[in-house]
């Protein structure tokens, strides 16, 4: 069937072009454990629970969100 459709593409001049477009799209799960007095630069994302133990200084902004059910 498909070189049947190729025939007839060719010849009645029909231009067949078949585009196919792949992402992927890997995420990786980095376990870091960051040692007592480190200065931690950039965004920081949590998906889970975080527990601190200690204290929690921060200059900037805290944002939370939460879902509602």
């Amino acid at each position: 069937m498909k070189k049947l459709i190729l025939y007839l593409a060719k010849k009645f001049n029909v231009n067949i072009e078949k585009e196919i477009v792949k992402e992927v799209i890997k995420e990786k799960e980095v376990i870091r454990y960051i040692m007592p007095n480190e200065i931690v630069d950039g965004n920081v994302y949590v998906e889970g629970n975080l527990t601190i133990r200690g204290s929690l200084v921060v200059r900037g902004e805290i944002s939370v969100f939460t879902k509602s059910n």
